[in-house]
């Protein structure tokens, strides 16, 4: 069991003998503290082609299994949203939340890439606003999505 559950059990049990102490009831209702990402395709694909047109291709998709978590999930299940994985290119193929990955997000190469994201970020979020075929585009895609849930 992790640290994490481990220490919800104990909050738990914490919760339920001060109820039983005070002759009260307690009732617990757990959730996800992370909900799935809901990806919203015309928002990705207008990133891309930003990306694209910045000189910065990206794919719209990776077969590798990302795992990890982020509270991005939880806005996505509520509006469309955007959730995009930008590589920064690292030594000895290290991961995220490592020292080799903080030393390579910290050169002028990952910089750079990251003033592009936000650009294509920021002329994505211009469409949205702007555009309003495309918004319908991201709104529809996203109440399709969340219909089959």
């Amino acid at each position: 069991m992790n640290g994490t559950r481990a220490l919800g059990d104990r909050v738990r049990k914490c919760l339920e003998a001060g109820a039983l102490a005070t002759g009260c009831t307690v009732e617990i209702e757990e959730s996800q503290i992370y909900a799935d990402l809901v990806v919203n395709p015309p928002l990705c694909e207008s990133f891309q082609g930003c990306m694209r047109d910045l000189g910065e291709p990206v794919l719209a998709h990776d077969e590798l299994l990302m795992t990890g978590s982020t509270d991005q999930g939880n806005v996505s299940q509520i509006v469309p949203a955007l959730h995009s994985l930008i590589g920064i290119p690292v030594l000895d193929g290290a991961k995220c939340h490592t020292r080799q990955f903080t030393a390579a997000a910290g050169t002028d190469q990952a910089h750079q890439r990251m003033i592009t994201a936000g650009k294509a970020m920021a002329m994505t979020g211009w469409r949205l606003l702007v555009d309003d075929e495309f918004y319908g585009m991201a709104r529809h895609a996203f109440a399709e999505t969340m219909d089959r849930r």
